[in-house]
């Protein structure tokens, strides 16, 4: 699983633990004890949990990365109004981008505004929705369709630590992108300029792609992060927990 430890408002803060939803054994951690149990097993997040709980263990399921489009191979569905954030594409809130990308694509809108102001949508209803889907798909779908990647990566690799859900999965995936990604993260632990170029990744601030194209960036990643542990910060193995929530 995931652990996920998130800051709020007035000294408050909530700690996540996230789950493939078919991987049944893990279902116990709804039970307030059992959940303690699993989290006092994480040693970098464990102390989150000194606090005063204010609410119960709460269930989020049936969690989706959606997107929609008003315009269908090329022919746009509707006119006079178009689709902003999360009326356009939500994605799996425990990489915490949705609002991310919903502001970035809030962004975009003056500035197609600007070009197709409301005199030319007068005369041409569909020029607004065309223009504005062109740049969404240019500027703010990579986001998304990154994020999509990122949650089919992780969810098959759970699946395979959990006895395999996904037909054939080798206990990783294979896609030499997830790999690179893994390595990114192990070498970011061990070296401060890999640690900035991840996080700028993580914050939407620039693309893996970007990050390893930079001269020396690939080789050092790999060099720092290719032969780590997958699971490279301390944590139980499957059969560990599974003992700790059954205690």
């Amino acid at each position: 699983m995931s652990v996920l430890t998130l800051p709020g408002d007035n000294g408050t803060w909530s700690v996540v633990l996230t789950t493939a939803s078919r991987d049944r054994q893990l279902h116990a951690l709804r039970e307030p004890d059992r959940w303690d149990a699993a989290l006092a097993r994480y040693p970098l997040a464990a102390h989150w949990r000194d606090g005063e709980p204010i609410t119960g263990v709460d269930v989020m399921a049936g969690l989706e990365d959606r997107h929609r489009r008003l315009v269908v191979d090329g022919v746009p569905v509707a006119t006079g109004v178009v689709a902003v954030g999360d009326a356009w594409a939500c994605t799996n809130p425990s990489l915490g981008r949705g609002a991310t990308i919903g502001l970035l694509h809030a962004c975009v809108l003056p500035d197609v505004l600007r070009d197709v102001g409301p005199d030319d949508a007068s005369g041409d209803p569909e020029k607004l929705v065309r223009r504005f889907d062109e740049v969404t798909a240019a500027v703010v779908e990579p986001l998304y369709r990154t994020t999509l990647w990122f949650d089919r990566n992780r969810l098959a690799e759970i699946d395979a630590d959990a006895g395999g859900y996904v037909a054939g999965a080798p206990g990783q995936t294979d896609d030499p992108r997830w790999a690179a990604s893994k390595a990114l993260f192990a070498a970011s632990l061990a070296d401060q300029d890999v640690a900035r170029e991840y996080l700028s990744v993580a914050m939407l601030l620039t693309t893996p792609d970007e990050v390893f194209t930079k001269p020396g960036m690939a080789e050092r990643v790999m060099r720092l992060g290719a032969g780590a542990a997958r699971y490279p910060l301390p944590g139980p193995d499957r059969q560990e927990l599974l003992t700790a929530i059954s205690a």
